[in-house]
């Protein structure tokens, strides 16, 4: 039945040089569906989008191409925070495990290598909940987001400093001792270019941080084409070895690689109960009424019930592959030569 919406249209464009090495040539790696702008827009999606991935034959880095083009990559992040993002990232609510998160698997490996605490600049920085961490550890934290919704956010919730543009907006005489890109780079439309301002905005011997999602870990491995990390907000897909020698490029010498596990197996199984209940729970508002449970809902209930085995299965095999260095997330520091 029509619902009268309109349609949304997303337009795409080709990349057709590498982002990286800007050779041309490139082998097809795989296409699929995009989830993303499926679950946020329904049957309003005017075409569906396809996700192909290609790689580049020179640099060996994948990438997205065809890719949504700017306008309807600002509409698609604008549309997704307002319909997920907020509520379960940038407002928190009770939830403590990003804390952990940030702590145990992002400062204590930063401390490995970063002894004293100096000025940070997080790129990227979203909810600005790992500014409010970093805080309290004692360094002097400054946030920096394209997304004016998301600074204020950040300075609402959590009251940390927020800046809103790009890395080439920033003023090139202010340097920073660690500059941090957490699930960043992987969403830029020109990582190479990215990664040269933030060498640039370095102090000498400082360090950049990188979280990217894992192309080469078990899970991407195991799941192929329906791998949780190919969505169309994706627009660059790493290995270990291409963004090492991407960094090289760059001036930028990794001090510090792992691909491993930060949490326990039973608080990764909690953790993903306790997003279960969240988001069961705001479904849970006529628990105390006789009225009867409609087909469709029992059938709805046990494809989500479905789709949480199934996800949970794959974050056993994304554990599995952290006790080998081949987890879904690489985490590497590098330095500024001095």
């Amino acid at each position: 039945m029509n619902s009268g919406r309109s349609r949304i249209p997303l337009s795409s464009i080709h990349i057709e040089r590498c982002p990286a090495c800007g050779q041309t040539t490139t082998d097809h790696v795989l296409s699929v569906a995009d989830t993303l702008t499926q679950d946020i827009y329904g049957d309003r999606l005017g075409e569906k989008v396809i996700n192909t991935l290609i790689r580049c034959r020179g640099c060996r880095l994948v990438r997205l191409s065809p890719r949504l083009a700017e306008d309807s990559l600002q509409r698609v992040y604008a549309d997704w925070y307002s319909s997920g993002y907020v509520g379960t990232q940038a407002g928190q609510g009770g939830d403590k495990s990003r804390d952990r998160e940030f702590e145990r698997g992002h400062l204590r490996r930063i401390a490995k290598v970063v002894r004293v605490p100096g000025s940070l600049l997080d790129v990227g920085t979203g909810s600005g909940v790992f500014l409010q961490v970093a805080a309290r550890h004692g360094w002097r934290a400054t946030g920096l987001d394209f997304s004016r919704e998301a600074a204020e956010l950040a300075r609402m919730h959590h009251g940390v400093d927020v800046r809103i543009g790009s890395l080439s907006s920033l003023p090139i005489e202010k340097c920073y001792d660690v500059i941090t890109m957490f699930d960043y780079l992987e969403h830029t439309t020109c990582p190479a270019d990215d990664l040269e301002e933030a060498a640039r905005r370095l102090r000498k011997g400082g360090h950049l941080v990188i979280r990217v999602p894992n192309f080469g870990g078990w899970q991407a491995r195991v799941m192929g084409s329906k791998w949780v990390g190919i969505i169309s907000l994706h627009l660059t897909y790493f290995e270990t070895n291409t963004l090492a020698e991407l960094l090289a490029s760059r001036g930028l010498a990794i001090v510090y690689s792992d691909s491993g596990n930060y949490q326990t197996l039973p608080e990764l199984l909690g953790n993903k109960l306790a997003w279960v209940c969240r988001k069961t729970g705001s479904r849970g508002h006529d628990v105390g009424s006789k009225r009867e449970v409609a087909p469709s809902q029992q059938s709805s209930t046990i494809l989500r019930a479905l789709r949480f085995a199934l996800a949970s299965f794959h974050e056993l095999v994304d554990h599995a592959g952290g006790w080998f260095g081949r987890s879904n997330y690489i985490f590497v520091i590098a330095r500024k030569r001095p």
